[in-house]
């Protein structure tokens, strides 16, 4: 699996607390209801309360997902280490930023 490199300003998953449960929304605002898909996003165990959840589309993004906590600080989630050691090296590495100028 090749990582993906993703931002949180970029369309994502949301999420709702519906009847106890977490509901999850794509970009477009329909609901998710492929098992396999709410287990992935379960999985990722963002604390339920951090606001204004952020889920990374794809299951190999670098960014699993984001959050705010209750002191208004931005968390991540990202890909264990376990997993990202696991994977080819030319999969993990970071894209080529661009040259600065001076």
């Amino acid at each position: 699996m090749k990582l993906v490199y993703v931002s949180d300003d970029l369309p994502g998953i949301t999420r709702r607390l519906l009847r106890g449960k977490w509901a999850y929304f794509a970009a477009d605002g329909g609901r998710i209801t492929d098992r396999e898909e709410i287990t992935r996003l379960n999985a990722i165990a963002l604390p339920p309360a951090y606001v204004d959840a952020w889920f990374a589309p794809a299951a190999n993004a670098h960014i699993l997902a984001t959050g705010i906590d209750a002191r208004g600080a931005s968390s991540t989630a990202t890909i264990p280490n376990s997993v990202r050691s696991a994977m080819p090296a030319s999969s993990t590495a970071a894209p080529a930023s661009p040259a600065c100028s001076r």
